[in-house]
C-alpha cells in the first residue's frame, strides 16, 4: 500500500481512484483474494478522495466498486476454463484414451501471440507418456481424455492447468495461456503391454 499513499499525495484526487481500481484488479488477477480484501479496507483514504472530489455518497462508492470487482471475478472465472477442440474427427472409434494409458503424441505448443515454443514434429519423434499421472501439464492429462488414435485437438490451455505463476522460462513467461495442437498417433493400454 505505499504506492497508494505516494498517490493520494498526488493533487488530482482522480488519479487515486483510477489507482484504486488498477490495483483490485492487479489483486484478482494474481488470484490473491486475500490482498484484494485488505486493499479494499486500507483505501478508505482514496475513497475519501473520491466523496469530496465528486460529492458522492459512501452508498454509491461501495456499489460501484463492488461491480468493479464482480467484472474483474467473472472476466478471471472465464478465462480459467481449458478449451477443447476438436479438429478432426476417427470414424468408427473403437479405443479412446483413459487415465493409465501410454499415449504417442505428436504437438505443437505456441503462446497466445502466436509464438511458437515446442513441437515434437521437426524432431520426428513423438512425445509419450503415461495419461492422468502427472507426467505432463493437467491441461494435457485433462484435455486428452477420451481420444482416440488418428484425432486432432486444439487444446487453449489457462496457466493454473499448465506452468502457472513461474512459467518455464526462458520460453514460457509466468500466468500465460498455452495452446496445443495435438494428434494422437497411438495408445498402449496396459492390457496390450
Amino acid at each position: 500500500m505505499r504506492g497508494l499513499r505516494a498517490r493520494k499525495s498526488q493533487s488530482q484526487p482522480q488519479f487515486a481512484c483510477t489507482y484504486l481500481f488498477k490495483d483490485l484488479q492487479r489483486c484478482v488477477l494474481k488470484d490473491r483474494l486475500w490482498r484484494l480484501l485488505i486493499s479494499v479496507l486500507l483505501t478508505a483514504e482514496a475513497i475519501d478522495l473520491v466523496f469530496a472530489e465528486f460529492k458522492m455518497s459512501y452508498k454509491i462508492v461501495l456499489l460501484l466498486l463492488a461491480c468493479v470487482l464482480v467484472a474483474v471475478l467473472a472476466k478471471e472465472t472465464k478465462s480459467k476454463k481449458l478449451q477443447i477442440g476438436i479438429k478432426k474427427r476417427v470414424d468408427n472409434c473403437t479405443v479412446k484414451s483413459k487415465r493409465g494409458d501410454l499415449l504417442h503424441m505428436h504437438y505443437t505448443g505456441t503462446l497466445e501471440d502466436g509464438t511458437e515454443f515446442d513441437s515434437s514434429i521437426p524432431r520426428g519423434q513423438p512425445l509419450t507418456f503415461t495419461l492422468g499421472s502427472g507426467q505432463v501439464i493437467k491441461g494435457w492429462d485433462q484435455g486428452l481424455m477420451g481420444m482416440c488414435e488418428g484425432e486432432k485437438r486444439k487444446l487453449v490451455i489457462p496457466s493454473e492447468l499448465g506452468y502457472g505463476a513461474s512459467g518455464a522460462p526462458p520460453k514460457i513467461p509466468g500466468d500465460a495461456t498455452l495452446i496445443f495442437n495435438v494428434e494422437l498417433l497411438k495408445i498402449e493400454r496396459r492390457d496390450d503391454l
